[in-house]
């Protein structure tokens, strides 16, 4: 619980990043999470993580 926490307030500082970070990937949109998020997640490939969505106004 400790780290969606933290997460969710990294998430929540880094939200303009985010939202820059869509990009086409085949014929889907992707979101790039910058390194050094990765990092201070310890975050690996086939981590799971509860994403939010919300359309910037």
């Amino acid at each position: 619980m400790e780290r969606f926490i933290y997460y969710n307030i990294l998430y929540n500082i880094m939200r303009e990043k985010f939202l820059k970070s869509v990009r086409k990937s085949g014929t889907s949109l992707a979101i790039h999470i910058p390194a050094e998020v990765v990092k201070l997640l310890k975050l690996k490939e086939g981590d799971v993580l509860r994403v939010e969505i919300e359309k910037a106004k």
